[in-house]
């Protein structure tokens, strides 16, 4: 059965709708109630829905991107530093903290030849074999860092310093003459030697270097430290804890 509803109080035209309803027939009610029953509702969104979605997928990927960069960053930056820590690691002697034997070789083969007025000093501790039988390695160990630091601290700041092997290291530096090249040698080793006596317990036996210096007025012909290795074994035939200067 169908009725018709309509609102409170038309009851003139509920009694026409239902006198109409009278005249059909079941076929034509049974499509009427088919339509109404199955027609096709269009649901309708808030106009304010989309650009309102539109604002979150922005605001979430503006999130995403900002905290992506912002980690890719952290992430660099703690790469770079523990590359920057590597990078020292491989030119730093472990040991007296001074720079090892692969940097000064690097950079007397990147030194610009040209330059004049350059010294390369050679020096290695006198009898240090006796030091580790006598008092232990480390004891030797000792008077390597000793050493290391009394050459540093006495050096400029702008002279190049390395150990470049176990008792043997290498001192680049510009001057004005070879005089000036002999006299830094030679407060290099009666300082090493005074000051060793102050600070280990075998004072009949002080901590002395055999110092070689290759002085060049006119430029490096080559990247080697041959010339000053020959003025330090000139030392060494002449009693050590001494300076010999060879100028080339």
């Amino acid at each position: 059965m169908l009725h018709a509803g309509f609102a409170k109080g038309n009851a003139a035209l509920l009694n026409r709708i239902d006198n109409k309803f009278a005249w059909l027939d079941d076929d034509t009610k049974r499509q009427l109630l088919n339509r109404w029953v199955y027609y096709d509702v269009e649901t309708v969104y808030p106009t304010h829905l989309f650009p309102a979605l539109v604002a979150i997928s922005i605001f979430i990927v503006t999130s995403y991107i900002v905290l992506l960069k912002r980690t890719v960053k952290q992430k660099t930056r703690a790469l770079q530093t523990a590359n920057d820590m590597l990078q020292d690691q491989a030119i730093t002697d472990s040991l007296t903290l001074l720079r090892n034997r692969r940097y000064f070789y690097q950079h007397l083969y990147d030194l610009d030849k040209t330059r004049g007025d350059i010294a390369l000093m050679v020096f290695d501790i006198d009898d240090f074999k006796a030091f580790n039988d006598g008092f232990g390695h480390a004891h030797g160990d000792e008077v390597l860092c000793f050493v290391a630091k009394t050459a540093t601290i006495l050096l400029p700041k702008d002279a190049i310093i390395a150990r470049i092997g176990g008792e043997e290291f290498a001192i680049l530096q510009y001057f004005s003459s070879a005089e000036g090249a002999l006299a830094q040698a030679r407060v290099l080793c009666e300082e090493i030697a005074r000051q060793s006596l102050a600070l280990f317990n075998h004072a009949s036996k002080p901590v002395t270097i055999s110092l070689g210096v290759a002085y060049y007025p006119n430029g490096m012909p080559h990247s080697e430290i041959i010339d000053a290795d020959k003025a330090m074994y000139q030392a060494k035939k002449q009693g050590k804890n001494c300076t010999v200067l060879h100028v080339l």
